[in-house]
């Protein structure tokens, strides 16, 4: 037997309807609005507001951490807590710094 045998699926996409298994259908090319300078546009916008949320939300609560910490009460190791933040900040800042570089012309 050779190794093409031994494979439970298929490798190469079916080429015909009646190469798809029993109600399944195949799945159609994606619409030209889904192409091009646009659409890569809009895939590094939605990267970037992405970022830009995290970025948002980790600040927001590491400043209600340090400005408030009693009110966390169910955090006990509020350093740990802090320090996830600000790695989840640096982690953002990192994301936005790399699309710049990416978009950089």
């Amino acid at each position: 037997m050779n190794d093409k045998e031994n494979t439970p699926f298929s490798i190469n996409p079916p080429t015909q309807s009646t190469d798809l298994p029993q109600g399944a259908t195949r799945v159609p090319a994606a619409p030209p609005e889904a192409q091009g300078p646009a659409f890569e546009n809009m895939i590094l916008d939605a990267c970037v507001a992405e970022f830009q949320s995290k970025k948002k939300k980790a600040f927001i609560n590491l400043h209600n951490y340090l400005t408030n910490p009693a009110a966390i009460g169910e955090h006990g190791d509020l350093v740990s807590e802090c320090v996830t933040l600000i790695k989840d900040l640096s982690d953002a800042n990192g994301g936005l710094e790399a699309i710049r570089e990416l978009t950089r012309h």
